[in-house]
C-alpha cells in the first residue's frame, strides 16, 4: 500500500459541523498537486478516480487517527467513515484545483479509545484550529512518466484501490488534550517516513545509524540546553581561549566550571593558557595545573648544545679557509709587485747611469747615435709593459 500526505484537511471552507450527530461536512481527503516527499504529482484524473472509488464503497471510506503501523495498530485509532465522497473545485491564481472531499461521520466508539476521546478532540480542532490537521490517503496504485511539453519528464501516480484516508494532527495540536505516548510517537514517525521515503531506505540498509544519531542528538540537546541556559543568564560572562575556540563561562574559573562556545565544539583536551594547564572534558573544567618547566638530562643538554654549535663550527671553518685563500692571493700579488718594482728600479738606474755620446752633425747639432736611440726605445717599451702589468694587477 502507498500512503500520500496532503496539506491541511480543513483549510478550505468546509460545509459545516453537526456536533450532535458527529459529522464534519466537506472534509478534504486528497488534493491535486505534489504528493509530499514522494516526488510524484497527483493530477485531475487521480482525484476523479479517487472520488469514483470512494463512491463505490457503500459503507464509506475508513477514517483513522494517525497511521497504524507495527508500533501502533489500528485498534484505538478508528474515527469513522467518509460518506458522500464527491469532487470539489477551487479557483486559484494558477487555475482550477481539484479536491476529493467527503463528509466525515465520527463513530460513537471514537469517544472511548485507548488514546482518549478522539470524537470530541477532532470536533474541537475542526472548529478552533482546522489548519492543524493533515490528511493522508492510503491506496494501491502505480506510477508513470509524461513530458510537460518543455522537455521535462514528470512522474504521476495512478490509483487502483482506496483503503483509507487518515487524519494526522501536528505535535502542537496535542497539547492540553492528549499526552505524547508510544502510539502518538508511532503516528508522527510514520508520517515523517511517509513524507521522506529516502530516509526510510537509508535506515533500512544501515539500521545502526539510528543509535549513532540518537547518541549524537543527546549530546547536541545537552549542549544546547547548557548554552541557552548560560546565554540567558543575567550574570556577566568571562572569556577564555582554548586554541582557536573562544569559550565563555560564569563566575570564577575553577574545577567544575562549565564552558560554552556558540557555533563550535570544545574538544576534550588539556589546554595551555597563560602558563597554566586547563584539563577540559565534556565542556567542563576538571582541573587546573601549573605548567612545569621543561627538564633535560645531561645527555639531552649535550645533544642540544652540539646541535646548536655544529652549524657555527662549520661556518667558522669555512671562514678560516676563505681567509687562507685571500692571504695566498695577497702574497702572490705582493711578490708580483715586488718583482715589478725591482725591474723599474733597475731601469731607472740604467737610464740615469748611461750617458749618450754626442755627434756633430752637418748642422752642428748634438744628435744621438743609432745605438743610443735604440737603447732609449727599449727602456720606454719596458717601462710601458711594467705599467700595464701594474694596472692589470690592480684590476685583479
Amino acid at each position: 500500500m502507498i500512503k500520500f500526505s496532503t496539506d491541511s484537511a480543513f483549510n478550505i471552507e468546509f460545509e459545516g459541523i453537526d456536533e450532535n450527530k458527529g459529522i464534519i461536512k466537506g472534509v478534504k481527503m486528497v488534493s491535486e498537486g505534489e504528493a509530499k516527499g514522494h516526488g510524484v504529482l497527483l493530477n485531475k484524473k487521480f482525484i476523479k478516480d479517487t472520488v469514483s472509488l470512494g463512491k463505490d464503497q457503500e459503507r464509506g471510506v475508513k477514517a483513522r487517527f494517525g497511521h497504524p503501523n507495527m508500533c501502533a495498530t489500528a485498534l484505538g485509532t478508528y474515527l469513522g467513515t467518509y460518506q458522500k465522497v464527491r469532487l470539489r473545485t477551487e479557483k486559484t491564481e494558477e487555475g482550477t484545483r481539484y479536491h476529493a472531499i467527503g463528509d466525515l461521520h465520527l463513530s460513537e466508539s471514537s469517544k472511548e479509545t485507548p488514546n482518549g476521546d478522539l470524537h470530541s478532540y477532532v470536533l474541537k480542532l475542526a472548529k478552533e484550529s482546522p489548519d492543524q490537521f493533515g490528511s493522508s490517503i492510503v491506496f494501491e496504485g502505480n506510477e508513470y512518466q509524461e513530458g510537460d511539453g518543455e522537455g521535462n519528464m514528470l512522474s504521476y501516480a495512478t490509483i487502483q484501490s482506496l483503503h483509507a484516508t487518515d487524519l494526522v494532527d501536528t505535535p502542537a495540536a496535542t497539547d492540553g488534550l492528549f499526552s505524547m505516548n508510544e502510539n502518538d510517537l508511532a503516528s508522527q514517525m510514520t508520517m515523517f517516513l511517509d513524507e521522506n521515503p529516502r530516509i526510510f531506505e537509508l535506515v533500512s540498509k544501515k539500521p545502526e545509524i539510528i543509535d549513532e544519531f540518537l547518541n549524537k542528538y543527546k549530546l547536541y540537546t545537552k549542549k544546547n540546553e547548557k548554552e541557552m541556559g548560560l546565554f540567558k543568564s543575567k550574570k556577566p560572562l568571562n572569556k577564555i581561549a582554548f586554541g582557536e575556540i573562544e569559550a565563555v563561562y560564569e563566575g570564577e574559573l575553577k574545577e567544575g566550571t562549565e564552558f560554552s562556545a556558540i557555533g563550535a565544539e570544545i574538544q576534550d583536551n588539556a589546554y595551555e593558557v597563560d602558563g597554566k594547564i586547563y584539563n577540559v572534558k565534556d565542556s567542563t573544567l576538571e582541573s587546573i595545573e601549573e605548567k612545569q618547566p621543561e627538564m633535560f638530562s645531561e645527555e639531552q643538554v649535550s645533544e642540544k648544545v652540539e646541535a646548536a654549535v655544529t652549524p657555527l663550527k662549520t661556518e667558522l671553518q669555512e671562514a678560516q679557509a676563505r681567509v687562507e685563500e685571500l692571504e695566498t692571493e695577497l702574497g702572490e700579488k705582493s711578490n708580483a709587485y715586488s718583482e715589478l718594482e725591482k725591474e723599474i728600479v733597475e731601469l731607472r738606474e740604467l737610464s740615469s747611469n748611461h750617458k749618450p755620446e754626442k755627434n756633430d752633425g752637418p748642422d752642428n747639432k748634438d744628435t744621438q747615435i743609432p745605438e743610443q736611440r735604440k737603447y732609449s726605445n727599449v727602456v720606454k717599451k719596458k717601462t710601458t709593459e711594467i705599467k700595464e702589468k701594474i694596472n692589470q694587477k690592480r684590476q685583479e
